[in-house]
């Protein structure tokens, strides 16, 4: 889905809260960036957030 261009649309994970799987990594982030996606809602466990810099 990340690798189609929206330019301004927002991405929703819905990862109930899980401890045990990543739902979206650094690769992916910078894919949905470059094509465009405003952002990222994602519902999940709070351990290991990384907020990315924007340009």
């Amino acid at each position: 889905m990340l690798r189609t261009p929206a330019e301004g649309c927002v991405a929703v994970v819905d990862g109930g809260a899980s401890l045990h799987s990543a739902l979206l990594g650094d690769l992916m982030a910078e894919r949905a960036r470059v094509n465009g996606w405003a952002g990222d809602i994602l519902h999940a466990d709070q351990d290991g957030v990384v907020l990315l810099p924007t340009t």
